[in-house]
């Protein structure tokens, strides 16, 4: 896709949709003359857009071929659906098996069932008369015994979409040995890389599902260099304000195989973009992954989008790591919902949890880049209720997260069930404020 067709199908877009409409505040064709001219946007216009009319972002789309809604983890920020078609899961699915082929030669692909997501794909992918991976059950996914007599049945060479964790109670060596020839994880820490055996090819995958699930995978000689497989999506950057091509700033990408496209938007990442010739054989664009832009919305009158991540920097320079945040919907003392963004700081010299209320206002600061505006309080309305809660508690407080190799920075609470380890927290948080906190806890 180069920039004049994804131009294209901005002019379509805003003829077939509401939401571009809205975007794009009905800027007449001949203003669009360069793909630069475009806006970009993110979670946060599609939040606005939601909230001020009321309906899907997607909304009217009509598809007239077998279809599925996937919704995004809620990880990083606020959940967001995505529809996926067939269609769409067949120009993803073409450039993707021809880059494993690459990788990998002829194979038999094995996957284990993450996500619901993946699931529904491999449905679509059977309606299609794909041949869809032989999938490990979830029951018997960590027991190596089980997964030994799994691959020795069905001799695959490539294990699909393992998370990191996946491979650390196998015995080292254990997949070479079987004749994997290689695993396509989402990470894959040193830990995990050593046990697996360098016998065993590791490619990382890249992407979000906006972007079409997996837009890159590693390079099989540099981990950090993904190499950009998909032929639909075009990529470039944000820097200083100014669009280009390549370089390193926010990434900015037109995704033309969704069912609704997505023209200009950005996922949060900052990333390095260029042209080149790897040494591993490939040639053509490459991303180098650099951090990711966390934003969540706090209820305020001008629709407050709150960057996390910059908060969690600011403040783990001074206090160290033994930090997490939550996003919350609570209920306050006059009986109303909004969201909030509890934040707890281990400090050497508490000896019980205490309000922290000027670093409070430090994180309102930081976290919207707006000097001193909100002074640690959103305004909603005619009513203002903290939104930032900022909380010291001893050493020790901050549960470490059993699946992770260090402790978690951050719990959506609005997406997600916050989990049972952390109900200490929650109940600091409201004996201090007299929230009751809304989102369920496990």
């Amino acid at each position: 896709m180069n920039e004049e067709s994804a131009l294209n199908l901005a002019r379509e877009a805003k003829n077939k949709f509401p939401f571009y409409r809205w975007l794009y505040n009905d800027m007449d064709d001949y203003e669009f003359k360069t793909y630069s001219d475009l806006p970009t946007f993110s979670r946060d216009e599609i939040s606005i857009f939601e909230h001020t009319f009321d309906h899907n972002y997607f909304e009217p789309l009509q598809i007239n071929e077998p279809h599925f809604i996937a919704t995004t983890s809620g990880t990083t920020a606020s959940p967001l659906k995505v529809v996926i078609s067939n269609s769409d899961i067949k120009k993803f699915l073409i450039p993707f098996k021809e880059t494993l082929h690459q990788y990998f030669g002829e194979h038999n692909i094995a996957s284990l069932p993450l996500h619901e997501n993946l699931s529904n794909c491999y449905s679509l992918m059977s309606a299609m008369g794909e041949k869809v991976p032989y999938i490990i059950p979830k029951a018997k996914s960590s027991d190596w015994e089980s997964v030994r007599s799994i691959i020795k049945q069905y001799e695959p060479l490539v294990i699909l979409d393992c998370p990191d964790n996946w491979a650390k109670s196998f015995p080292e060596g254990m997949l070479s040995s079987l004749n994997v020839k290689g695993v396509v994880m989402c990470l894959a820490s040193k830990e995990t890389m050593e046990r697996i055996g360098s016998e065993t090819k590791i490619v990382t995958m890249y992407g979000s599902l906006e972007l079409g699930c997996v837009s890159a995978l590693s390079c099989p000689i540099n981990q950090e260099v993904y190499h950009i497989f998909q032929r639909d999506l075009l990529l470039g950057i944000l820097s200083n304000g100014q669009y280009k091509s390549e370089g390193t700033g926010e990434l900015i990408a037109t995704v033309s195989f969704r069912a609704f496209p997505f023209i200009k938007y950005s996922n949060g990442d900052i990333i390095t973009l260029y042209d080149d010739s790897c040494t591993c054989g490939f040639s053509g664009r490459s991303v180098i992954f650099r951090e990711r832009k966390f934003s969540i919305k706090l209820p305020d009158a001008n629709g407050c989008n709150v960057n996390y991540h910059d908060i969690y920097k600011s403040i783990s320079s001074e206090y160290g790591e033994g930090i997490i945040m939550f996003y919350l919907n609570v209920i306050n003392k006059n009986g109303i919902k909004h969201r909030i963004l509890a934040i707890f700081i281990e400090n050497e010299s508490s000896s019980r949890p205490s309000l922290a209320s000027d670093l409070a206002v430090k994180a309102a600061d930081v976290g919207t880049g707006m000097d001193s505006c909100l002074r640690g309080r959103i305004m909603c309305g005619d009513w203002s209720s903290y939104a930032i809660i900022s909380i010291f508690v001893p050493k020790g407080s901050i549960p470490p997260d059993p699946a992770a190799r260090k402790k978690r920075i951050f719990v959506n609470g609005v997406a997600n069930a916050v989990p049972s380890e952390y109900n200490p927290l929650i109940a600091t948080l409201e004996n201090f404020t007299n929230y009751i906190v809304e989102s369920s806890v496990q």
